[in-house]
């Protein structure tokens, strides 16, 4: 994965579809976005995070405030 967000990971930005097709094959649960990159238009995979996890207070206050935390058992992997 070449970055994550808080929303996407991002898996590459290719010039065509059909290496963004490839890519998107070999990565669980990717789709493909089209976008505009510096007037060229480019095809971005990416993947959907988790939500993330409820904390304690909104747990135990249902229609309360809801504070999303990151899981931290979800790390990111720098090795490939």
């Amino acid at each position: 994965m070449a970055g994550q967000g808080r929303e996407v990971g991002f898996h590459g930005a290719f010039a065509t579809k059909a290496k963004a097709k490839a890519k998107e094959r070999d990565v669980p649960g990717a789709y493909i976005e089209r976008v505009k990159i510096k007037g060229k238009t480019r095809y971005l995979v990416l993947t959907r995070n988790s939500p993330g996890r409820v904390s304690v207070s909104g747990a135990k206050h249902p229609g309360g405030r809801r504070v999303i935390r990151p899981d931290p058992f979800q790390l990111p992997n720098f090795f490939g």
